[in-house]
């Protein structure tokens, strides 16, 4: 499920995401109030935008629980309203500031949207912040991983 963060401030909405991972449908474990995000593209290890992320914690290679549509046009964009496969990206723990850069870079919330999402990384299921485009554009990724 994605949930579209509008009218809120940014306190707020990193209380709501920060810290929480579920190790099943019933046991919710706090970790250490971490804030996580999740990348799929030029942000992944490797790829021209990753030095946002070199004072971030790399949780490890994951998917999303739910069905999205990724699609590319040489950059990224993963459309929420459409379920054609799990995104594979990678997870990292990241601070306020950070976050602010990546909402920079992805033009949030004109451009790509910052929603909360579930991912799994070695069988265990976090909430995470993910940039999401609108409407679809280029071409589609039936696999889910934009390499």
């Amino acid at each position: 499920m994605v949930t579209k963060i509008t009218g809120v401030t940014l306190d707020q909405l990193i209380q709501d995401i920060k810290g929480y991972t579920e190790k099943s449908n019933t046991e919710i474990v706090k970790t250490n109030g971490a804030l996580h995000v999740f990348v799929y593209g030029t942000l992944k290890k490797g790829r021209g935008n990753n030095s946002l992320l070199k004072s971030s914690e790399f949780i490890g290679e994951g998917k999303t629980v739910n069905k999205y549509a990724l699609y590319t046009t040489g950059i990224p964009f993963v459309i929420a309203s459409q379920k054609v496969s799990h995104i594979s990206g990678e997870l990292y723990s990241v601070d306020d500031e950070t976050l602010l850069n990546l909402d920079r870079l992805e033009g949030h919330p004109d451009w790509y949207h910052r929603e909360i999402t579930k991912v799994e990384v070695d069988g265990k299921i976090y909430n995470a912040y993910m940039y999401f485009y609108p409407k679809p554009i280029g071409s589609l990724i039936k696999s889910g991983i934009y390499v």
